[in-house]
């Protein structure tokens, strides 16, 4: 219901836009959750791997593959990468 209000479709999705940076040029789209979960979406650096941390999958890695953007089974999410559920160091 509060996805609806928000967002007009509970069921709406996130559209993560991929852009050339010299030219500005849109190259590749993707919908990797739904818009009323995703809280966050972070480039691992040196990669050309997405992490993607919403509220119903929790934090998931994208990779660009032949077929497009797909989840990396077995990711390990690195140190420069934080999620909202991380607890802070004392």
């Amino acid at each position: 219901a509060l996805a609806e209000a928000m967002f007009g479709d509970e069921n709406a999705m996130i559209r993560v836009d991929i852009y050339l940076q010299a030219t500005n040029e849109r190259v590749d789209t993707f919908y990797p959750a739904r818009a009323a979960d995703c809280w966050g979406v972070c480039w691992e650096e040196n990669t050309h791997h997405l992490w993607i941390q919403s509220a119903d999958a929790g934090i998931q890695c994208y990779e660009r593959t032949a077929s497009g953007w797909r989840i990396k089974e077995n990711a390990v999410r690195p140190d420069s990468i934080l999620s909202k559920w991380d607890k802070a160091e004392p």
